[in-house]
C-alpha cells in the first residue's frame, strides 16, 4: 500500500450506488484481488451489486469511480458494513477515513449503536484505529493466506 494520491475532499463526489457503476465497481474489486479480497468473492460480489441495495455508496474523484462501500441495518441498534473497496491509486490517501466518518454519521442518524465487519488481517489495523476490536479470526477464511477476521465496534460508549 502506497501513500496514495493526493486528493481535496472538496473533488470527491459520494453518490448512491446505481447500475451505472456496476462495471467500474467489478473492475475496482479486480484491483484489490488478491491483496484484499478473494478472488473467489467475485461472484458474491457480482450477486451483490445486481440486488442494488439501497445503502451501498460509490466515490467519485474527477468523475472516475475510486472507491464503493455498504452499511446495512441488520437489526434494532446494528449494521452490518460491507464491501468497502478503494483503488489501489487512493488508498493511504484519507479516503477510508472519509468512509468511516460517513459510516458513523449514517450510525448516529439512525440509532445505531453497534457495527460489525468481516476483514482480512490487511486491514485489521486500520479499523483498530475507530475502535473495531477482533471477535473472531479463521485462519484461511477467506482464501489460502486471507484470513477472516470479524470485527465489532460499540459506539454506544461515545
Amino acid at each position: 500500500m502506497g501513500w496514495g494520491k493526493r486528493v481535496n475532499n472538496n473533488q470527491l463526489e459520494f453518490q448512491d450506488y446505481s447500475m451505472e457503476s456496476y462495471n467500474h465497481c467489478i473492475e475496482l474489486f479486480d484491483l484489490n484481488c488478491p491483496e484484499f479480497f478473494a478472488p473467489i468473492e467475485k461472484s458474491d460480489y457480482i450477486e451483490f451489486l445486481n440486488q442494488k441495495e439501497d445503502s451501498y455508496f460509490t466515490i467519485h474523484h474527477n468523475s472516475i469511480l475510486i472507491g464503493a462501500y455498504g452499511i446495512h441495518i441488520t437489526s434494532g441498534r446494528s449494521a452490518s458494513q460491507s464491501w468497502t473497496l478503494i483503488h489501489p491509486d487512493y488508498q493511504g490517501s484519507g479516503i477510508g477515513r472519509l468512509i468511516m466518518q460517513r459510516i458513523f454519521s449514517y450510525m448516529e442518524k439512525n440509532d445505531i449503536d453497534d457495527l460489525s465487519l468481516s476483514t482480512s488481517q490487511h486491514t485489521e489495523a486500520f479499523f483498530m484505529k475507530f475502535g473495531a476490536r477482533r471477535i473472531d479470526f479463521i485462519k484461511n477464511g477467506w482464501d489460502e493466506g486471507l484470513h477472516r477476521i470479524e470485527m465489532e465496534i460499540d459506539r454506544s460508549k461515545h
